[in-house]
């Protein structure tokens, strides 16, 4: 029985007191570390999230024909969108001015606003690609509130007659007061404000459309270039706190050095022996020869 006692005593390893320290050190700082780690893991992150519960567009287009007067040349009374246009034989371009405003989501939104229709005459002198606006005269056509259906939408048509001889007259007007000549332009103006109010939270959103009608008595003949449609889109969004739960790899990585510290600590204390008087000795050759050599 002392034999096989002394044969398990030699089969352990030889740590002299600077290793068991260096070890059970090492072991000391896994598990103050995996504990650590571990700690970190397990708390539960808590983060703010933004939800859209209501998104909306706000649109605006226009249709036109051009009404003749009474002639010899064309058969039709109107014509339509995309051509060149006789000015003698213009009597007066209908034009549509649409504003719609579209939303869906999870909340309820109450919506509204207003809306004014111009036409605008502008006298004006461009010099180094710089505009210097000499006049700018407005003629209110109509103005009005803007109203949401049920459904939380807003659609507006408005119909307009307009006259480019009426204008001619007012833009001729104008110059001969000032005494001079400008570069001119002249366009119907759609513009307002649309309110969107879901819960307590209520934005408001500006809106602009021109649709640019030449008067250049210089040219017989004129086009009328329809602008793009108008968009802008937007949306409202709540806040919400949301609690993410630990990974299940994160406590794996925390518990781990706890574990492999642990092994260690319990290696020097049962897989390892103090060196004897002999083999200390011999330690002490073998570091003699490592440092100074042979």
């Amino acid at each position: 029985m002392e034999k096989k006692t002394n044969s398990l005593f030699k089969k352990k390893m030889i740590f002299d007191k600077r290793r068991r320290i260096i070890s059970f050190a090492s072991s000391a700082l896994l598990i103050i570390g995996g504990i650590a780690a571990t700690f970190f893991a397990m708390k539960k992150e808590v983060t703010t999230a933004e939800n859209t519960i209501y998104s909306y567009d706000i649109t605006a287009d226009s249709e036109y024909k051009v009404h003749l007067r009474e002639n010899g040349v064309y058969e039709s009374e109107t014509l339509e969108e995309g051509g060149m246009y006789p000015r003698k034989l213009t009597d007066h371009i209908e034009l549509l001015l649409k504003l719609n405003l579209t939303g869906q989501g999870q909340a309820a939104a109450v919506v509204g606003g207003n809306y004014n229709v111009n036409a605008v005459l502008e006298g004006f002198y461009t010099r180094d690609n710089d505009k210097r606006t000499i006049y700018q005269k407005k003629y209110p056509l109509k103005e009005g509130e803007l109203v949401g259906d049920e459904g939380g939408n807003i659609h507006l048509e408005e119909s307009f007659n307009i006259s480019p001889d009426e204008y001619t007259g007012y833009m001729t007007a104008i110059e001969e007061e000032l005494g001079g000549n400008t570069e001119k332009s002249f366009y119907i103006s759609l513009s307002g404000q649309c309110n969107i109010k879901v819960g307590d939270d209520e934005q408001t959103k500006d809106f602009s459309y021109n649709v640019v009608i030449p008067l250049d008595l210089a040219n017989s003949f004129y086009s009328i270039e329809k602008p793009s449609e108008f968009k802008e889109s937007d949306s409202v969004t709540e806040s919400r706190v949301v609690v993410i739960d630990p990974k299940p790899y994160m406590l794996i990585l925390g518990i781990l050095p706890i574990l492999i510290g642990v092994l260690l600590g319990l290696f020097v204390i049962f897989a390892s022996r103090l060196p004897s008087e002999d083999e200390r000795w011999i330690l002490k050759m073998k570091r003699l020869l490592r440092r100074y050599g042979s």
